[in-house]
């Protein structure tokens, strides 16, 4: 028995149409980065369609400063 939840990485390299495939192909929920991915995230972002939470894996004070409508890594384990 589990979750049902898959964890998939998404090669930073890649171009931004390429990740935002990755993402939706996989039907993403739920996206974790790390604050150095942040550039990468937001250049992809527009086309991906995301229907759960962006998580940054910074403090809380940053997490809203560097993707709007994230949320810190820390805020959202607590929040589970």
């Amino acid at each position: 028995m589990g979750i049902g939840a898959i964890c998939h990485t998404v090669n930073p390299r890649l171009f931004p149409e390429q990740i935002a495939w990755v993402v939706n192909h996989a039907q993403d929920r739920i996206v974790i980065t790390d604050i150095t991915f942040v550039a990468v995230r937001s250049r992809s972002q527009p086309r991906c369609h995301v229907s759960g939470v962006m998580v940054v894996l910074t403090a809380s004070a940053y997490a809203g400063d560097v993707v709007e409508n994230a949320i810190a890594y820390e805020d959202w384990i607590a929040a589970i």
